[in-house]
Order: structure tokens, then sequence, then C-alpha cells
């Protein structure tokens, strides 16, 4: 009769030692390689750290160990020697079916920031758009229409230029010189952004081959003019109409 209370109290005992759940708690702080973590592992007691397999990912360079602390808490000692992404996966045996927890980590800047916007123009932001008009497609001009349109909704100095635009003399506009040698190196069409200062001089800023849409165009040109700095030039270049899009002369 002894023999059976006891093995009715051994049973009882496992049973009671069966988890529900477990969780381990997500770090609030940014995590630095090299550095040692305590991650709280929460529903898991002493006695089920004894049965507890932790599992990392990549495994050469991430520890992951379980400890109990001073209270009684149980937690990962955990480590990465490197920046990246980080998994873990908790698997609690006993009896029944065995209870698992996982974790996902982001060490130092595995997801690399994006870069800081320019910084403000010294001058009135100007966007060039360099082509070649015997060569236009009708994509090409719908994309230098698209992106005429939202500059002067923005209020952004513009200029869509051929190529062989040439002033009064037979040369090249002493301001184009710049912004077509950049294109000319880039490819054709190219959009040209770029500053003209109180003394009317082009600075080119950056020459990138014409995206083949809208959006794509306008996705280069907006930082720059969310960081523009205006002004009145104090020469002004006159625009009219030539060959379905608008040219700049002197």
């Amino acid at each position: 009769m002894k023999r059976a209370t006891l093995a009715v109290l051994v049973v009882l005992c496992l049973a009671s030692t069966v988890l529900a759940e477990i969780t381990i708690t997500t770090p609030t702080e940014k995590l630095e390689a090299g550095r040692h973590y305590l991650l709280p592992v929460n529903g898991l007691s002493a006695t089920d750290l004894a049965r507890t397999v932790v599992i990392v990912e990549p495994k050469e360079t991430t520890s992951a160990v379980g400890v109990t602390g001073w209270g009684g808490e149980q937690y990962l000692w955990f480590n990465a020697t490197d920046n990246g992404r980080r998994f873990i996966v908790v698997i609690v045996g006993g009896m029944g079916k065995p209870v698992t927890a996982s974790l996902m980590l982001d060490i130092g800047n595995s997801s690399p920031d994006p870069p800081p916007p320019p910084p403000p123009l010294p001058g009135e932001l100007t966007i060039v758009v360099v082509y070649e008009s015997e060569n236009r497609t009708p994509q090409e001009t719908l994309v230098i229409l698209g992106l005429r349109d939202y500059l002067i909704k923005s209020n952004v100095a513009y200029r869509l230029v051929d190529q062989h635009l040439k002033d009064r003399t037979g040369r090249a506009p002493k301001w184009f010189q710049a912004p077509r040698t950049f294109a000319l190196k880039v490819g054709l069409p190219c959009l040209v952004i770029g500053v003209i200062n109180p003394e009317g001089v082009f600075s080119v800023v950056d020459a990138k081959p014409l995206p083949d849409t809208i959006e794509g165009a306008i996705k280069l040109v907006k930082p720059y003019r969310d960081k523009q700095v205006r002004f009145t030039p104090k020469i002004l270049i006159p625009i009219k109409k030539y060959s379905e899009v608008l040219v700049c002369t002197l």
C-alpha cells in the first residue's frame, strides 16, 4: 500500500512540472557585438532548466546558456561576437509535448541605416535634363514632361535641354558646359542636379541616368528639393518653347 501511494505521489510531482508556456523577453536596448546580456525566460523553473536545450544560429558566432539568477529567475546568458541577425530557440523536454520559445535579435547595424539626406545646397536648386532630340522615345518624353510638372508644382527651377544647345555665338552656353560634360560622361538622357549661385554660376551636385519612370525621376530629385536654400539670383536665364519641351537660352 505504501509503495502504491509513493508511486502516485511521484506521478503527481512529475505532472506538476509540465509547462504550459515559456517566453523569452525581448531586449529594448540596442544590442552590441562582443557584450553579454541576460535575457529573462518567463515560465521556466530551475528544475525545468536542467532539461532545457538551447539552439542558436549562427552557432559559430553566437552563444546562449541557461542560468539561474539570485532570486531564482531563469535567464539566457547571451553573447554574439559580430553584428547581424540571431535566432534563439529554447526547447524544454519532459512529460508530454515539448514546450518551445523562440526569439530573433538584431545585433549592431544588421539593417544598415539609410544614407543621410544631402546637405543644404549653397544656392538655388536647379534640375537640368540633357537629352538627344533625334533619339528621344515616347517613354522618355513622358518621363521628362512628368518630371517637369512635378518641378513646377514644387517651385524648383529646371532646364530641359538638347545636348546640342548653342548660344548666339554658336557655342554651348557657359552655364551649360558643366552639366553637358557630366551628362555625356553618364550617358543620355541624363538628369543633372546642381545649383546656381548668386553670381549665376551653375555647379553640378550630381548626375544620374534619367530613370524610365516619372516616379523614379522624382525619387532622385526629392531629397535635394527638401534641403534646398533659395535666393533671388542676380542673373535670370529666360525660358522659351523648343521642340515640345522647354530649353534654356541666353
